[in-house]
């Protein structure tokens, strides 16, 4: 019943807790499908929208919409403005129409359709009960009216101020040690779990791979060309796990962000030698 896939986490997922204990996530699914999503964005964008594309495409960024991570949802809309209008600069006003249509209204169009369906749906399986006890569910997901970021920032103070380890951090999930808590952050997880040294070093390599981002991006202005999908998807994947490690650990750990992170890192480094 719920209008979001927000709002069925977790127990929408409890039948398949024989195969796993670990329940999918809302931000690990939209974040599974915005990796997916940005190769899948620059083949329409340097092409023609070919139904092969399309049709993932649509599906990817509806889902991304429907799961409601906040931070995901942003680059998303970030990225897809940017790209569209950044890119095709030299483009005439009819093209660029067809390409912000097809890339960034097709899915909002898409998202809503969806949600009014599933209106339809509630509003004839809860005609038999009276409209003041049926049960009312939004499309967007709810958040804390007293904090905006879920208690994140209250965390990350917290994790910082007790810690008694600033050198060398806690070890692996030294958050959970210290505030029995996700950390929610790259930089504070490091600082936790690996001190100023680990704080050092993560920050070397958000430094240097935002400068390379930015480099081939802006200086070397790498034209939109399908010979250069793997190197504008490396770019933009790791700007977007840069950009959700403000909300999430990401790279911090040795997880799907690592090492698509790396993948992406030797993508830029190689393109960067033979350049």
């Amino acid at each position: 019943p719920n209008l979001n896939m927000y709002g069925t986490f977790p127990h929408v997922f409890y039948p398949l807790s024989d195969f796993s204990s670990n329940v999918i996530r809302s931000s690990g699914l939209s974040r599974s499908a915005m990796i997916i999503l940005i190769p899948i964005f620059y083949l329409i964008l340097s092409d023609k929208a070919k139904f092969i594309y399309l049709v993932p495409y649509i599906i990817l960024s509806t889902m991304i919409y429907l799961c409601q991570s906040r931070i995901i949802v942003s680059f998303l809309i970030l990225f897809s403005f940017f790209s569209v209008f950044y890119f095709l600069w030299d483009r005439n006003i009819k093209y660029k129409f067809q390409k912000f249509f097809v890339l960034i209204m097709l899915p909002i169009i898409c998202f809503n359709s969806l949600i009014i369906i599933k209106k339809e749906i509630n509003e004839r399986s809860f005609a038999n009960i009276e409209l003041e006890n049926r049960p009312k569910y939004s499309a967007i997901r709810p958040t804390e009216k007293t904090d905006f970021t879920s208690y994140r920032s209250s965390n990350w103070k917290k994790a910082i101020l007790n810690s008694k380890k600033p050198i060398i951090g806690y070890g692996p999930l030294g958050d959970r040690y210290l505030i029995d808590a996700n950390s929610h952050n790259t930089l504070v997880y490091s600082y936790i779990s690996g001190g100023i040294v680990s704080t050092i070093l993560i920050l070397i390599l958000i430094v240097r791979y935002t400068y390379l981002c930015l480099y081939f991006t802006f200086i070397k202005k790498i034209k939109l060309e399908k010979i250069n999908i793997f190197i504008f998807s490396s770019i933009f994947t790791i700007s977007f796990i840069l950009f959700r490690g403000i909300g999430e650990i990401g790279m911090g750990v040795f997880s799907v962000d690592f090492l698509v992170f790396l993948s992406c890192m030797a993508i830029c480094e190689k393109f960067k030698i033979q350049k």
